[in-house]
């Protein structure tokens, strides 16, 4: 080969390679390692409340050398775990169950910090991980898994109804009894205690067991979804006039974020009632003429009440030749006063509950046919059983 094309394919082959090494360089400078990390992750609180927000406090680092670009920040979500974007800072989205937050680039040293707001359903467990654009030489500190726990909360409240009317001792009347569960969790186990003066009974509605001073009558257990509720229909007894008051508290498995509404009271007012019953009796039916002829009239209050003012009305008629003669009227209290030939008054002041008065009317039937007696009674207070304040005896007379 000539000296001329032996300095040629030199000079060639020494410009092919200049290039290669200078390409080379440049290419290890824009390569230099980075070394991004999570530095901390704080979840504030812990724990917290179903359906109330839980915010996690994120930084994150580059260790370099080289500097880190397009930082992202992901974040996978558990089952039951809702990203608030609007309560949360940094450039995130949500794509599927995975939050993604673009952090731009790191230099060495840099930090970058962001704040996630998330609601749960149930207990969380959220994985985070940041990457960038470059190969980071130490992947091992790219992923840290924070757990936060979720409690249930619901707030249960109680009411107790108001009663509408006149109530009347010894006849039964309603109390509602609402429990109401305002969440933000469902709510197990809710049930609401009563507290009952004594002179009140349940008649049906809850079940009851004595107690000093009176009984404690249980509603429930219910399961009441978050914003639902409950109504119980108590029927309710009282023995005696007077004022009563029913006092309550409802409570549940869950925490109660409100146990401030959790009690409730009513008051009412019973009136006196008493049940008044009159009878007649003859002594002899039939009964001869011109023989004397006794009808005793009982008055008998069946409470619950006493009664006052008792006054009885009574009169007799008959379809006799010979007449009627009235020969006596007694009483056992009170005081009676003849009204008429034929009618006679009583007054017989005070009628405790059980308790019975007897009145006495002593007749002379002067001839024969039917007598009859006819007997009706009223008092102060109010009565729930008209149909047994009248009764009539009728006696043969030969």
């Amino acid at each position: 080969m000539s000296r001329l094309r032996r300095m040629l394919v030199l000079a060639i082959l020494v410009l092919g390679f200049v290039p290669a090494t200078v390409i080379s360089a440049g290419s290890a400078r824009a390569t230099a390692p980075i070394d991004v990390f999570i530095v901390d992750i704080a979840d504030s609180p812990d724990p917290v409340a179903v359906g109330s927000t839980v915010f996690y406090s994120v930084a994150v680092a580059n260790k370099g050398p080289g500097a880190a670009t397009s930082v992202v920040l992901t974040v996978d979500m558990s089952p039951g775990a809702t990203f608030e974007p609007s309560r949360s800072t940094g450039l995130c989205a949500t794509v599927g169950s995975t939050v993604t937050c673009r952090l731009g680039t790191l230099q060495p040293g840099d930090r970058a910090a962001l704040t996630l707001a998330v609601t749960p359903t149930t207990d969380l467990s959220l994985s985070f991980t940041v990457s960038a654009a470059e190969s980071d030489r130490d992947p091992s500190n790219n992923n840290q898994t924070e757990s936060t726990a979720v409690t249930a909360e619901a707030d249960v409240w109680l009411r107790i109804g108001d009663v509408f009317g006149v109530v009347y001792a010894g006849q039964p009347f309603f109390v509602s009894v609402q429990m109401f569960n305002a969440g933000p969790s469902p709510a197990t186990g809710v049930t609401a205690t009563l507290r009952l003066p004594a002179g009140l009974a349940v008649v049906s509605g809850a079940s009851c067991v004595p107690d000093s001073g009176g009984s404690v009558c249980t509603v429930g257990p219910a399961t009441l979804p978050s914003s639902a509720g409950s109504v119980a229909l108590l029927q309710i007894a009282a023995h005696a006039a007077g004022e009563y008051a029913i006092s309550g508290s409802v409570v549940a498995d869950q925490s109660d974020p409100q146990p401030t509404n959790n009690d409730d009271s009513a008051t009412f007012t019973v009136t006196a009632a008493a049940d008044l019953a009159v009878a007649v009796a003859e002594s002899a039916d039939p009964s001869g003429a011109g023989r004397p002829l006794t009808y005793t009239i009982k008055v008998t209050n069946r409470g619950p009440s006493p009664a006052s003012a008792v006054s009885l009305a009574d009169e007799w008629s008959a379809a006799l030749s010979g007449g009627v003669e009235l020969l006596a009227v007694s009483t056992s209290q009170g005081a009676c006063t003849v009204t008429a030939s034929n009618r006679f008054g009583c007054d017989l002041g005070v009628l405790p509950g059980g308790a019975t008065a007897a009145v006495t009317l002593l007749l002379r039937p002067r001839g024969v046919g039917t007598l009859t007696n006819n007997a009706s009674i009223t008092a102060a207070e109010h009565d729930p059983d008209l149909a047994n304040n009248v009764a009539s005896e009728s006696t043969l007379i030969s």
